[in-house]
C-alpha cells in the first residue's frame, strides 16, 4: 500500500472546506498493525500500534458525486475519541466531495490523517470555494505535499511541512489556477520549492513564512512546452529563508507566452541563501525566444547573507 502521513496533535486542529473535491494523492511506503477499530488493513505492521478508521467504513462513497461530509466527520469523531493513537484513512483512487466541515479537538490521543493512492502528491484540494486549512503537519511526501488547484477564496495557516533537504520535487505548498489565496504563519522545510506558484494564480498573499532548507519561493516555472501561463497580483511579505538554493525567484521557459505581473517580494530576511533574488527567463536551454512577459516586479527591504557570489541575478529574455 502506498500511503503518506499527515500528523495532527491531540489538541485543537481545524481543517474546513466547502463544496470541493479532496483528492488523496500520495506515495510513501507505510504499513500498519491494528489493535481495534476498522480492520481493512489487518495483518500489516507499524512500529507503534494504531487504531485505523477508514472513511469508507463510516459511509463515504468517494465517487466525486455523493456528499461524503458526514462520513468524514464520523471517522474523525471516532478517531478523536480513541484513547490510543489513531489513523483516519482516506483510501486511494477516490475523490471525496464535501461541504463545509471542521475537524477539531481536543482529542484523546494523536491522529494521523492518511490519504493513500498511487499518485505522489500528499493532499490535493481541487475546485474548492471558501477553503480553510489550519494547523496541519505534513511529513515526507514523495513529491508535492499540498496542492491547491482551481480554487477560490482560500485561507491556509499554521502548517508545518517537513521533508529531507535532499528529496527532489517535494514542494511544500503548490498553488495553480486559483484566486484570492492567503497563506500565513507556515514553516516549510523540504527538498524543493517551499512554495511553487504557477499558471492561473491571481491575488495571492503570503505572509509570516519560514522556509529552509529548500528551493525558496518560486513563481513558475511558467510557459513550459510552449504553453500559455498567467500570474497576477502576488505579494510575498515577511519571510525568513535559511540555506535555500534560491530566495525570491521568478522562472519562465523559453518558447512559452503569457505574463507574470504585479509581483511584490518584501520584508524578507535571508541567511546563507544561494541566488537570493533571481528572475530567470531562460529556465530551459532553448534557442526559441521567450514570449512570457515579466513586468511590474518589486523587491523591497530584503536583507541577509548570500551563499552565491551574485546576490541578484536578472536573466531576462531578449524581448523584455
Amino acid at each position: 500500500m502506498a500511503c503518506n502521513v499527515l500528523i495532527f496533535s491531540a489538541y485543537v486542529v481545524v481543517m474546513s472546506f466547502f463544496l470541493c473535491s479532496v483528492h488523496a494523492k500520495v506515495n510513501m511506503n507505510a504499513s500498519f498493525h491494528l489493535t481495534s477499530g476498522d480492520d481493512s488493513l489487518r495483518g500489516r505492521s507499524l512500529e507503534s500500534k494504531k487504531v485505523v478508521f477508514d472513511v469508507r467504513k463510516h459511509g463515504a462513497y468517494g465517487d466525486g458525486q455523493h456528499d461524503d461530509t458526514k462520513a468524514l466527520a464520523k471517522a474523525w469523531a471516532a478517531a478523536c475519541s480513541s484513547s490510543q493513537p489513531s489513523i483516519v484513512l482516506i483510501p486511494k483512487g477516490k475523490r471525496y466531495l464535501t461541504k463545509h466541515i471542521t475537524l477539531s479537538g481536543p482529542c484523546k490521543s494523536s491522529i494521523t490523517f492518511m490519504p493513500c493512492t498511487e499518485a505522489p502528491t500528499a493532499l490535493t484540494f481541487y475546485s474548492c470555494s471558501n477553503l480553510k486549512v489550519e494547523n496541519l503537519k505534513l511529513l515526507n511526501s514523495q513529491q508535492i505535499h499540498m496542492s491547491v488547484e482551481d480554487c477560490t477564496d482560500v485561507r491556509i495557516s499554521s502548517l508545518t511541512i517537513t521533508a529531507p533537504g535532499t528529496s527532489p520535487n517535494t514542494d511544500g505548498i503548490h498553488i495553480t489556477r486559483s484566486k484570492n489565496v492567503q497563506v500565513t504563519g507556515c514553516i516549510i522545510k523540504t527538498g524543493d520549492d517551499c512554495m511553487s506558484i504557477e499558471d492561473g494564480t491571481e491575488n495571492l498573499h503570503v505572509k509570516n513564512m519560514v522556509c529552509g532548507p529548500g528551493h525558496g519561493i518560486s513563481i513558475g516555472s511558467l510557459g513550459d512546452h510552449n504553453s500559455e501561463a498567467h500570474v497576477n497580483n502576488v505579494t510575498v511579505d515577511t519571510v525568513r529563508l535559511y540555506g535555500t538554493t534560491n530566495g525570491a525567484r521568478i522562472k519562465t521557459w523559453q518558447g512559452g507566452w503569457g505574463y507574470a505581473k504585479n509581483i511584490v517580494f518584501q520584508n524578507m530576511i535571508m541567511e546563507n541563501v544561494w541566488n537570493p533574488i533571481i528572475i530567470d527567463q531562460n529556465y530551459c536551454d532553448s534557442a526559441t525566444p521567450c514570449k512570457e512577459q515579466v513586468s511590474n516586479v518589486v523587491f523591497k527591504n530584503i536583507r541577509g547573507t548570500s551563499a552565491s557570489k551574485e546576490a541578484i541575478k536578472l536573466d531576462c529574455s531578449r524581448n523584455d
